[in-house]
């Protein structure tokens, strides 16, 4: 699953299901965890520090993706969830 159209795509592996959806959309969570029983949430929409300085609001899309990704697994009875943090380490003195 990514935003990006289906063609954009580096990798795609055959027998799988390719979903192009905007996670940060609840009704595009709905979808993409419909009859799902295990969902591994690796989203985020970010592009590292000097995104995050530039686009602080653009960052909130995260929350929006894991918050309505969570609650439509829940909503769909998805029986294991996991969540990689999209977080960025750095030095500390680039903090």
């Amino acid at each position: 699953m990514d935003k990006k159209p289906l063609p954009e795509w580096y990798q795609r592996v055959p027998g799988v299901e390719s979903l192009s959806l905007d996670l940060s959309y609840r009704d595009n969570c709905k979808r993409a965890v419909e009859g799902a029983v295990e969902v591994y949430n690796l989203a985020a929409d970010m592009g590292g520090m000097g995104f995050i300085e530039r686009f602080r609001v653009e960052c909130l899309r995260s929350i929006l993706i894991n918050t309505h990704l969570i609650d439509e697994s829940y909503n769909a009875g998805v029986e294991r969830y996991f969540f990689s943090s999209s977080a960025c380490a750095y030095n500390t003195d680039l903090q």
